[in-house]
């Protein structure tokens, strides 16, 4: 019963889920290469492309009950371990001229482990992992409502003229709360209905500081970021067993801060290097609302690219034009996907045959066959043996050396049959355990990169912090 529900489940799978994210990974993969190879656009522009490439996988799933494309989505999926199995076993008994022959069925066939078993079990495995991380963003989200309580309202008068202004100057028109955290938070940003911005409370104290903060979560909340990043979270908790979705999550949480240092400098183009210690300073603290709140540092690790970008930040900034322009192209790059992604769904035109591509499965199902048509003919002389009246010895002896003909090459044909199943299964498991080894490489490679690039942040760290100094060396 479990072999078949995983079987059913596959085929479910499969159709509603995996194809359409096979479609929309070919897809998504030039497109994300070319950005990733078009180094001179504006932050602002990779990040609604990033952003729009991550949609689409959600938007292809919502459309592929309504859309069909017959070159690209075939009707039933039908695998090798669905063909039908062979017909009962007959056995050829001895008996009296006069006495019907004796017919034993055999036992019913062993489940066999085939691809529509893998995919229900990977489908299995995603749902899993959706809703645990389903369950910890539900669990982030109301510590971060327990977090809101303990906050205390800014009641400093010039904080709040200042807040005014840059809020008129950035475009923010609703409401927005301002409150004071401990001294150890990071600035950040929450809530999308009614907007919270917390700043330390030592920052009351450093008017220039302050400013640069307060317009960079303003600009958060303009473009929604707060909600948008909830949006990604649940995309990204829906479809965790993709590692490109984690690819492009990360990738619009660097562009999302980067944009916005962007848009923050283009007010303040000459404090550059103020904003940089300002990031600097507030990177190693902690974080008092947890991973749900749009911090102003995310990670230390985007802390040099941040740094970096800002040079062309102050070269070109962000204007109006290129606010109106980003969204229609990234509307372009969510739909093409979407639709792309969306054809490769079931379609109620022809039926494939999904098999093992190679010779030793083919030959197993052509033995299978064969069996069957052996069997045919085996019953056919059964019936014209009951239909003899008064058989010779002459036909006795035939008709028996014909039953013993059929009953060898019977087990003949079995024997065959399983010496090439069990040839497929060998293979199959030998090309399982060469992917995983790949996979192993691939894993030992990423994480020596990480390593270099971690040292790479500490060295331009240490550089940083020795030019604010005055090239003094910093105490650990």
């Amino acid at each position: 019963m479990l072999a078949d529900w995983l079987q059913t489940l596959g085929a479910a799978g499969l159709d509603g889920f995996w194809r359409p994210v096979l479609a929309w990974t070919l897809v998504c993969l030039p497109l994300y290469a070319g950005l990733r190879l078009w180094r001179s656009a504006p932050p602002l522009v990779q990040y609604h492309a990033y952003l729009a490439l991550l949609l689409a996988l959600p938007l292809s799933l919502a459309l592929a009950p309504f859309v069909s494309w017959p070159a690209l989505a075939p009707d039933v999926a039908v695998f090798a371990d669905d063909v039908p199995a062979p017909l009962p076993l007959v056995e050829a008994v001895p008996a009296p001229t006069d006495a019907a022959p004796v017919v034993a069925t055999a036992p019913p066939p062993v489940a066999t482990w085939g691809m529509a078993h893998w995919i229900g079990l990977l489908t299995l495995l995603a749902a899993g992992t959706a809703a645990w991380l389903l369950l910890r963003t539900a669990y982030l989200a109301y510590g971060l409502r327990r977090f809101r309580r303990r906050l205390v309202p800014v009641e400093d008068e010039w904080a709040h003229r200042l807040f005014g202004t840059l809020a008129g100057q950035v475009g923010v028109r609703e409401a927005v709360a301002l409150y004071r955290a401990p001294d150890e938070t990071t600035p950040m940003t929450f809530g999308w209905r009614r907007p919270v911005i917390v700043v330390p409370t030592t920052m009351l104290d450093d008017e220039p500081a302050l400013r640069l903060t307060l317009r960079h979560e303003l600009i958060h909340v303009r473009r929604r970021d707060y909600a948008v990043s909830w949006v990604v979270r649940l995309v990204g908790a829906l479809a965790a067993i993709h590692p490109g979705v984690w690819l492009l999550r990360r990738r619009i949480d660097q562009y999302r801060e980067i944009s916005c240092d962007a848009e923050t400098l283009a007010g303040a183009p000459g404090l550059a290097r103020r904003y940089a210690r300002l990031l600097l300073h507030f990177s190693p603290l902690t974080d008092l609302a947890g991973p749900a709140a749009l911090r102003m540092v995310e990670l230390d690790s985007t802390l040099k690219k941040r740094i970096n970008a800002m040079q062309k930040a102050v070269r070109f900034p962000v204007s109006a034009r290129l606010r109106r322009w980003s969204l229609p192209l990234a509307a372009a790059l969510l739909l093409i996907p979407a639709l792309l992604a969306a054809c490769a769904t079931e379609n109620k035109s022809e039926t494939v045959i999904v098999t093992a591509e190679n010779e030793e499965a083919n030959e197993f199902i052509a033995q299978e066959e064969q069996l069957r048509e052996a069997e045919f003919r085996y019953r056919e002389v059964l019936e014209e043996y009951m239909e003899l009246e008064a058989p010779g010895d002459v036909a006795q002896e035939e008709l028996a050396e014909q039953e013993r003909a059929l009953a060898r090459q019977k087990i003949e044909l079995e024997k065959l049959a399983r010496e090439q199943y069990l040839m497929v299964q060998a293979q199959e498991k030998a090309l399982q355990e060469a992917y995983e080894g790949q996979k192993l490489k691939r894993l030992e490679l990423q994480m020596t990169y990480l390593q270099g690039k971690i040292k790479e942040v500490a060295k331009q760290l240490d550089k940083l912090e020795q030019g604010a100094n005055g090239n003094r060396p910093v105490a650990r």
